[in-house]
């Protein structure tokens, strides 16, 4: 008889959660629009302090390339990990997690582990596309916990993308 296992994270049932990224960019790509078009606007804003039009014309082409570019990015990755996991096309692994390494609070470094001598490597804070939910932040994750894992290898970074895990019930 086969290990039963429970789904704990699925890409391809995740929506794209970078949205706050875009929403920051969005609003950075307005507010400078705002101040490029209306000068006497900013004049009341900063109270006199004169900056020029291409000030804020630089300043709106890059929150205008900041916003198109992380959104691009990010939702790549987000695609990419998801059909990995709806498709079945990524590399699966089993065992226990060894050398687990929990992200403190703070963020850094991150949170690590390894099954089989392969390293995963995430946090709350770095949208890679796959799972990053740390123990810190309510994540399953613990030194010893037998898993099945669905993974991606990136080819940016030197570690594997989590796209669906597992745990043995």
């Amino acid at each position: 008889m086969s290990p039963k296992y429970r789904l704990i994270y699925d890409a391809a049932n995740t929506d794209y959660d970078a949205g706050s990224l875009f929403v920051i960019g969005v609003a950075l790509t307005i507010v400078t629009a705002a101040f490029l078009l209306f000068p006497k606007l900013r004049s009341m804003i900063f109270l006199g302090q004169k900056f020029g039009s291409a000030y804020y014309g630089s300043m709106f082409i890059f929150a205008f390339l900041f916003t198109v570019l992380s959104s691009s990015v990010t939702y790549s990755a987000h695609s990419k990990i998801s059909q990995a996991a709806s498709t079945n096309s990524c590399k699966i692994v089993e065992g226990a997690v060894q050398d687990f390494a929990p992200m403190p609070d703070s963020g850094k470094p991150r949170e690590s582990f390894k099954v089989q001598k392969l390293k995963f490597e995430y946090s709350d804070y770095v949208f890679n596309g796959g799972f990053n939910n740390t123990q810190s932040h309510g994540g399953p994750m613990a030194e010893g916990l037998s898993v099945r894992i669905c993974y991606v290898a990136s080819t940016k970074s030197r570690t594997n993308i989590i796209a669906r895990l597992e745990l043995l019930n």
